[in-house]
This record gives C-alpha cells, sequence and structure tokens, in this order.
C-alpha cells in the first residue's frame, strides 16, 4: 500500500524491483519475488519523485524534509541496503528520468519563484549537459511538469502550463524549443513508444482524451 496518492511508479528494468512515490512525500520500494517492503522516505508534505538507475543497481529519489539540501536527489544502492551519494540542488525537484541509452540523466525544477525547468546531465561523469526552460511558470504539482526524452537520446519532450502546447527541445543544437498544438488544457503525462515514432499525451481534467502523436513531427495520430 501506498497512502498519499502515487506520483511516481515504475518497475526496474531487470524485472525485480517496483518503485512508487506519494504526493505526500514517502517513496518505497518493493521485491517482486520475495514481496519485501523497503521505505526510503517517510511522507515529507511535498511530492516524490523517483527512478531507477539503467543497470537497476539504485533508486534515485529526491527527498524535501530530510538532513539533505532541499533539492538533494538520493542515489540509493538496492544490494548494499545503504545511501551512496547525492546530487545537490538549490530548487525543488521534480520528475527525474533516464535516456534510453541510460547516458544521461534528467529532472525537474522549481525555483523559489516559481521558474521551471529540466536540467541533464551525463550520469557517468556527472557533468551538467543543458538544460531546457519553460516559458510558463509552475501553478501546481499536476500541471506542466511532465516530460519524456526523446528515442534519439537527446532530445525532451515536456508539457507547458497552458493548453494547446507540447513542446520538443534538441539538447544538441542551439535552437530553441519547438512548440505544438496539443490539449485543450495543460498536459499532465507523457509518454513514448518502446520504438520511439510515438508518443502519448494526456490532460484528464476536462479534456479526457490520451493522443497519439508521430515523433518527431507532432502529427495527430489520434
Amino acid at each position: 500500500s501506498m497512502p498519499g496518492g502515487i506520483r511516481t511508479l515504475e518497475v526496474s528494468r531487470d524485472g525485480r524491483w517496483l518503485l512508487a512515490g506519494s504526493k505526500r512525500g514517502a517513496v518505497k520500494v518493493w521485491n517482486l519475488t520475495t514481496g519485501e517492503e523497503i521505505l526510503l522516505v517517510p511522507e515529507q508534505g511535498w511530492p516524490s519523485y523517483a527512478t531507477f538507475s539503467p543497470d537497476s543497481r539504485l533508486v534515485l529519489f529526491s527527498a524535501v524534509q530530510s538532513a539533505e539540501p532541499i533539492g538533494s536527489i538520493i542515489l540509493w544502492d538496492i544490494e548494499k541496503r545503504q545511501r551512496v551519494t547525492s546530487i545537490t540542488n538549490p530548487w525543488f525537484v521534480g520528475p527525474m528520468a533516464f535516456s534510453r541509452d541510460g547516458r544521461w540523466f534528467g529532472y525537474g525544477v522549481c525555483s523559489p519563484d516559481l521558474q521551471r525547468k529540466i536540467l541533464v546531465r551525463d550520469f557517468l561523469r556527472q557533468t551538467n549537459i543543458g538544460e531546457v526552460k519553460g516559458r510558463t511558470r509552475f501553478t501546481d504539482s499536476d500541471h506542466g511538469l511532465a516530460w519524456v526524452f526523446g528515442p534519439d537520446n537527446q532530445s525532451i519532450v515536456f508539457s507547458e502550463n497552458e493548453p494547446d502546447c507540447i513542446g520538443l527541445c534538441n539538447l544538441s543544437a542551439p535552437d530553441e524549443p519547438r512548440y505544438f498544438p496539443g490539449h485543450r488544457e495543460a498536459i499532465t503525462a507523457i509518454a513514448s513508444s518502446p520504438d520511439g515514432q510515438i508518443v502519448a499525451t494526456g490532460a484528464g481534467f476536462t479534456d479526457t482524451g490520451i493522443r497519439l502523436w508521430d515523433f518527431p513531427s507532432f502529427r495527430s495520430l489520434g
């Protein structure tokens, strides 16, 4: 069980572990074979976001009300049951993910004045690759935070806090983000197909349909 509303849900690539983060800030992992349950962070009063490393060895999760500075991302070794290190950031942390090739790690952030960014790092080298700046400010934890890596491992598809808008940014090119028509309201969820040719988006408040798009043209598929 996971009280407080699920914000993050993911199965490790090796199929052994299930990870969940709640809207109230708790983070748990379960061993899908033995049923073992491990509480990594109790409720913190701010949504927690988490993901597995590509090799399924680490859990990365945001920590707010802990001994860590605000904006910290903890790297926790599942087998050793211990914290390895952390990525520190002065801003509150949002959704996080790895590129398909496992090389890049990205995470959303929100500043005290409600500016929104997605920061991307080379995970092995622990160096900064770039960032995507949102053109709208943070409004709440349900809108304008969703994003995914594109199939080329260098582009990011992201949402904005405004209706009818899907953003696409290529971190390897100096061009400004491109925007495409989306839903009648701000997007709350984004996913891509395994082959990277289809992107799905959802809003789910008044615009309840899930829409499919060709990538990277964002031609509507229905």
